[in-house]
């Protein structure tokens, strides 16, 4: 069906463009497109408001304001539904994140310069790049489902300048320092440490522990703590796993008192800032909670174990993470000298 463009004065006695065109219902539509006549606004219009009339008309899509939210409302149903709750919460928080900026306008008016402007605005709020990126997985998700029911023909997040995300370096302890923090620490933090440096667990996975997940000789991970320690679920990967206590953290955990079944009172970020002002005060550089699973697995591969044990431990389904994420050299002074000997041998 014929789109046509046309203008005629507005009350100001200045041109304004318009279109005139027949909707599949066969109802006939004259509307302004608030733009005055030129050069630029007819080729503009042409290029750009025509083609997608006419593909509405094709496909008998409703002309009407669509909302973002409509189709954010999909995304966060299709992930409450099928996704872990860890993803829904982080969805919905991202999605409340650019209804605060951007607020809830016609999707069909969002485009690439919009996108950017909302990155900007989070890069404003000091968010790092990886969390901006992270921000933007549901709003894209949100534009494809339009695309999806044909409301509009391009998704424009994938065509923003957005933040690269750069891979920081993990930093690792070395045995003597190992030890040299679990004997400094106190308190919950030094429980946590101790559980941290010989299990290799995650973060969430030590501060959901109960008593009753340790039996036999055996550390039972069965949920992990997620949202600010609001909410408990499965770990990661959705399954359920298990690991030998090993000796000196049973050793440890036999001195202490086990009189309610919870180990730890408190979330994980209190934990993380307190290890972070710990290593600080006792002369350490700084570093992450999750160092401590960096940590685990790096002596563990100094020391030759076998590969398949450490993904035993780890909890991953591929041995190629292990090389791939936890794979950092520790230092040994011995390193050079045994290097040196190979080497010089004829």
């Amino acid at each position: 069906m014929e789109v046509k463009l046309y203008s005629r004065p507005n009350k100001d006695g200045k041109k304004v463009l318009y279109v005139d065109y027949t909707e599949e219902s066969g109802r006939r539509v004259r509307r302004s497109l608030n733009l005055q006549e030129s050069k630029a606004n007819i080729a503009y219009v042409k290029r750009n408001i025509i083609p997608e009339i006419e593909r509405k008309i094709k496909y008998g899509v409703e002309f009407r304001e669509y909302k973002m939210s409509e189709f954010t409302d999909i995304v966060l149903k299709k992930a409450k539904e099928n996704k872990k709750i860890n993803t829904f919460v982080t969805y919905e928080k991202a999605v409340n994140k650019f209804y605060s900026i951007m607020g809830d306008v016609n999707i069909e008016k969002i485009f690439v310069k919009n996108i950017e402007n909302y990155i900007n605005s989070l890069k404003r709020e000091g968010l790092s790049s990886a969390t901006i990126n992270l921000y933007l997985v549901p709003i894209k998700m949100a534009f494809k489902e339009a695309m999806r029911l044909e409301i509009i023909d391009k998704n424009p997040v994938p065509l923003a300048d957005k933040p690269i995300v750069k891979n920081k370096e993990k930093k690792v302890f070395n045995l003597i320092q190992m030890h040299q923090i679990l004997e400094k620490a106190e308190g919950e933090l030094k429980t946590f440490l101790y559980f941290a440096f010989f299990t290799g667990a995650r973060p969430g996975e030590i501060v959901a522990l109960r008593w009753s997940d340790i039996s036999n000789n055996m550390i039972f991970i069965n949920r992990t703590s997620i949202q600010n320690g609001k909410m408990e679920n499965l770990p990661k990967g959705g399954k359920k796993r298990s690991f030998d206590l090993l000796k000196p953290l049973g050793d440890y955990l036999s001195t202490l008192d086990k009189k309610r079944d919870k180990i730890f009172s408190y979330k994980y970020e209190a934990y993380a800032r307190s290890f972070s002002r710990f290593l600080v005060k006792k002369g350490f550089e700084r570093n992450t909670l999750h160092s401590t699973r960096h940590t685990f697995t790096s002596l563990l591969m100094k020391s030759r174990e076998d590969p398949t044990l450490i993904q035993y431990f780890l909890g991953h389904s591929s041995l190629n993470m292990i090389n791939k994420v936890y794979a950092h050299y520790i230092h040994d002074e011995n390193d050079a000298k045994r290097l040196g000997n190979m080497l010089a041998q004829s």
